[in-house]
């Protein structure tokens, strides 16, 4: 038999109650009865939304699949839930907004209150709060009121803060008596300004929108202007208003030059804006207030000054002013060689006056000269613009300016060659000029008086020594320039050299100790004597081939081509062939050593033997000697001949050394092969045998290096034994380990469920010996953990497998793979859209279209009392406000998801005006008026033809009956102007013309 139960929490109204089953028993079927006349459900876990509040009696019936059942009945509580409602003031900005809390409930108390004010700011939990709105403008306020039990609804309502106006106004600039005109400028950005009142700072006043009036004095009036709105909103600004001062015409100027800029300076008193200057000449006027004028022609004229201020007040004055002639600048000079001094000479004239002063620039940065004839001296050569200065006894004054020429110097110049008494001396020019050409060349040789006026000379001087020559140049434009260069007269050398015997193969030193008494000893031709290359360096060396005497010859030249010969005699020794022979042997093992030198002219003499090892060198001819290191030794052995002349012989004796047994076995896990690593090694030779053994009674090995498997883990005694080509022989023991590996098991407290699921994995692995260091776990979803027992959640549906890898502290690791462990099944995603999802009681119709995935139930919540199991429901609403549609889906697998979406129903607003209506009272369009909908303030005004208003009403139940004061007004067309807001806080104005027809 099953056994039937349920859990149920108590919900607010249209809020959707939620029923899990918590029966037991092979249950297939379920059938629910909410105790509210609405249909019955047959899923196992439904939800459901209760129309009203109340105590409602659920009852469950579950049946087996064999047709066994049971029922169960407890009670659900839905509370009600609050109406909220509230009134507020409209202000004016910068005025506090009074808010009214008129929301009530229909069992319970309403505990609390949350506004929202629309405008961005803190909300406020008074029941009546006050808020300041800045800027102006309509607000949506919204009141969210919650009961006792925790049940909430809002309302939104517009408040309007009316906006304050804005003051302005222009004013124009006048002259005392003159009329001034002011523009009001004022706005506001809502509404109409009504009212404007003027305080013209001087005892007048004014209520109209645009005023003039007339100020008698100069001076500013701080000019006040208050307006009133509509809604009775003020504002206030103050605005100065010049009335402008007549000016007072001044300049100044002085008597100018003719074709020169006369300065006028204005020095008139008053606001100017403007300037008209007549200079007298029948020129252009200037409207400069400070301005140059140039006279075409000299003479005394009448110069006339017009100023305004801002406000086209003026004043004018008349001056004279005179214009003197220009004196005409000139003058005359001469071209001249640097150095010598330039005369320049005035030839100024000008048509009356006198010219008094002359303004000198030489045009090389040198200071003015003020002189009427003034001579200056260039210091460089070159092109110069002098400019002079002329001032007439009027200070007018002329300019002119002339090139001239300062002609460079030339620089003399000249080479002469160095030769030997009774040889001819070339002389070349190198003469110089930066500009013209060198026309003329005197020669002075120094020598008894001789001269010559050729370019390039020649001269023969019959003694050696020094000649001071000088060469005197002269230019195309006669500028001289000399110069003095010594020429030398070279003796001839004395040669002479050093040098000393040498022995075969060693390099002969020659030195040069040639002379001469002037000049310089500057070449030398070396002949060796054995058909060698000559030498033609100072300081030779040369090595002879073969041992015998030679003539060394040697030719000394000087600069001037002056020579000297001599020849001297040098021998050179034979050299001694030192050779031995020695056998190669083991450490400590004595080696004998036999001479075997010669030598073809002379004898040997001497023999020093040195063993390569450090110790003491020995004279013997055949010695023998004991190494007592391992090592190959460079034996040496040095012979000399009787004329000290030597030679030395190296060749190498072996010790050969005894070998270093060594090997490698890194510690392996159990299960794979240990390497060993033979690594001993031997100095010199090779390491020809190999023996092994493993430490564990299996055969042994005798290769170099090898592997090998050891059956069971732990630590081994292994051995290696090594012999080199030379008969040594080393051996070694070691340690070798082998650790065990982690046996692999784990587990998992869920292993199937709804996305996302909590998984927590437990590490269940072990070891015989040491510890397990580390884990690494691949959850199979692309995530991987290196914790020991990792939480994780599968985020994604689907068959995942888990693989763990365990490693020991000696690292060794095993892994152990579970195959479609975890299970995730998927979970559907709610959506859906609402059409439309802001609309009117005109039409408060909504339709769902369902956006949910990998759905297979589905339940909505209407907000409003209504739901619905249909995938795409329609929802028709009966009160206008703002809802929360809420979607609730399921699949096959229990999973479910939730989706929200707002829909608003706005209340209705509409209006219409007649154009006609017949006051007759026949009962039938007796009375003028507007109808309309959603409208929360109404104001109508009837205006006759002339504008005169002749009915007034507020209230829409009031209406327009066709009479004035009581008394039937004549058949006409009338002007009506009805001003609304709406429910929405929103203004609407209508203008027409209405036809009264009797």
């Amino acid at each position: 038999m099953p056994v039937a139960a349920f859990n149920a929490t108590n919900v607010c109204q249209n809020s959707p109650s939620v029923f899990t089953d918590a029966s037991t028993g092979f249950v297939t079927s379920w059938d629910w009865n909410f105790g509210d006349a609405t249909a019955h459900d047959a899923t196992q876990n439904p939800t459901h939304i209760y129309a009203a509040a109340g105590n409602f009696t659920v009852t469950l019936i579950v049946m087996t699949g064999s047709g066994c059942s049971d029922t169960i009945s407890q009670n659900v509580t839905v509370y009600p839930i609050p109406v909220p409602n509230f009134t507020a003031t409209s202000v004016c900005l910068n005025n506090p907004t009074v808010f009214t809390d008129n929301s009530n409930i229909a069992s319970g108390t309403i505990t609390g209150w949350t506004w929202t004010f629309g405008d961005a700011s803190a909300n406020s939990n008074l029941q009546n709060p006050t808020h300041s709105y800045v800027p102006d403008g309509t607000y949506n306020v919204q009141l969210v009121v919650v009961s006792d039990q925790f049940c909430t609804d809002s309302i939104t309502l517009p408040v309007t803060v009316y906006p304050l106006p804005l003051a302005s106004f222009s004013a124009d600039t006048v002259c005392p008596n003159q009329v001034t005109t002011f523009t009001d400028l004022s706005s506001v950005t809502s509404g109409n300004v009504t009212g404007w009142a003027w305080d013209f700072a001087d005892g007048g006043t004014s209520n109209v929108q645009n005023p003039t009036h007339t100020y008698t004095t100069s001076g500013t009036f701080n000019v006040q202007l208050i307006i009133t709105t509509n809604n009775g909103c003020l504002d206030t600004v103050v605005v100065p208003v010049i009335v402008s001062p007549l000016p007072v015409a001044a300049f100044t100027t002085g008597n100018g030059c003719l074709n020169v800029p006369t300065a006028f300076t204005d020095n008139s008193i008053g606001a100017l804006t403007s300037w008209d200057w007549d200079f007298g000449d029948a020129t252009t006027h200037s409207a400069l207030q400070n301005p140059n004028h140039t006279y075409t022609v000299d003479g005394t004229y009448n110069v006339t000054l017009i100023v305004f201020t801002g406000a086209n007040c003026s004043d004018t004055i008349t001056q004279t002013v005179t214009i003197y002639p220009l004196p005409a600048a000139d003058f005359t000079f001469t071209n001249v060689c640097l150095n010598v001094a330039t005369a320049f000479t005035d030839i100024s004239i000008i048509a009356s006056g006198n010219v008094t002063g002359w303004d000198w620039d030489f045009g090389d940065a040198s200071a003015h000269n003020l002189t009427q004839n003034p001579t200056h001296t260039y210091a460089v050569d070159g092109t110069y613009t002098v400019t002079l200065i002329v001032t007439s006894d009027n200070n007018c004054t002329d300019t002119v300016a002339h090139q001239i020429t300062v002609y460079p110097l030339p620089t003399a110049l000249f080479i002469a060659t160095t030769v030997c008494p009774f040889t001819a001396t070339v002389f070349t020019d190198q003469s110089s000029v930066t500009s013209g050409t060198v026309t003329g060349w005197l020669y002075d040789f120094a020598d008894a008086g001789n001269t010559s006026a050729l370019q390039n000379p020649t001269y023969t001087y019959s003694v050696s020594g020094i000649y001071n020559v000088s060469l005197t140049a002269t230019t195309n434009n006669g500028c001289t320039g000399t110069v003095i260069v010594p020429v030398t007269v070279s003796d001839v050398p004395v040669a002479a050299f050093a040098f000393t015997n040498v022995c075969q193969g060693q390099q002969t030193v020659f030195t040069d100790q040639s002379n001469i008494g002037i000049g310089v000893v500057n070449g030398w031709d070396w002949d060796f004597g054995d058909a060698s290359a000559h030498a033609i360096i100072q300081n030779p060396q040369h090595i002879y081939a073969a041992p015998g005497t030679y003539n060394v010859t040697m030719i000394a030249f000087s600069g001037t081509n002056c020579s000297d010969t001599l020849t001297q005699q040098i021998t050179v020794y034979d050299i001694p062939v030192a050779n031995f022979v020695a056998p190669s042997g083991c450490l400590n093992t004595l080696t004998s050593f036999t001479d075997a030198s010669n030598i073809a002219v002379g004898n040997i003499t001497n023999w020093d033997w040195n063993f390569g090892d450090g110790t003491p060198n020995s004279n013997q001819q055949n010695p023998s000697h004991t190494y007592g290191s391992v090592n190959t030794f460079n034996v040496t052995l040095t012979v000399t001949s009787n004329h000290g002349c030597t030679n030395s012989f190296t060749t190498q004796v072996t010790v050969y050394p005894l070998p270093v047994a060594s090997f490698t076995a890194l510690p392996v896990c159990e299960g794979f092969a240990t390497v060993f690593s033979n690594t001993s090694t031997v100095a010199s030779g090779s390491i020809i045998t190999t023996a092994w053994s493993f430490g564990d009674l299996t055969p042994n090995g005798n290769t170099f290096s090898l592997m090998h498997t050891y059956a069971t883990p732990g630590n081994f005694n292994a051995e290696v034994w090594v012999t080199t080509d030379h008969g040594c022989r080393d051996s070694l023991i070691q340690i070798v380990t082998v650790n065990p590996t982690p046996q692999i098991n784990f587990s998992a407290d869920v292993v199937s469920g709804c996305a996302p699921l909590l998984v927590n994995f437990s590490d269940l692995c072990q070891i015989s010996s040491g510890t397990i260091t580390a884990w690494q776990w691949n959850l199979g979803d692309t995530v991987h953990s290196s914790d020991q027992n990792p939480i994780h959640f599968y985020q994604n549906p689907g068959t995942f497998t888990v693989t763990l890898t365990a490693t020991s502290a000696a690292g060794c690791s095993a892994t152990m793979i579970n195959s479609n462990m975890i299970v995730v099944h998927p979970v559907p995603i709610a959506g859906f859209s609402v059409t439309p999802y802001h609309t009117t009681m005109l039409d408060p119709h909504v339709v769902i279209d369902d956006e949910s995935t990998g759905a297979t139930f589905w339940s909505y919540v209407f907000g409003e009392g209504g739901t619905s199991g249909m995938r795409n429901p329609q929802y028709t609403y009966t009160e206008p406000g703002a809802y929360f549609i809420i979607q609730i889906v399921r699949n096959n697998f229990g999973c479910s998801d939730t989706a929200y979406r707002s829909v608003i129903i706005d209340p209705d607003f509409d209006f219409f005006v007649p154009s006609a209506f017949t006051p007759n009272h026949d009962g039938r369009n007796d009375n003028f008026f507007g109808v309309g909908h959603g409208i929360k303030e109404y104001q109508m005004l009837i205006f006759d033809r002339w504008g005169s208003q002749i009915f007034e009403c507020r209230d829409m139940d009031l209406q327009w009956d066709g009479t004035i004061g009581g008394t039937d007004a004549k058949e006409d067309i009338y002007v009506y102007m009805i001003t609304i807001e709406d429910i929405f806080g929103k203004g609407h104005k209508y203008y027409g013309k209405v036809s009264l027809i009797r």
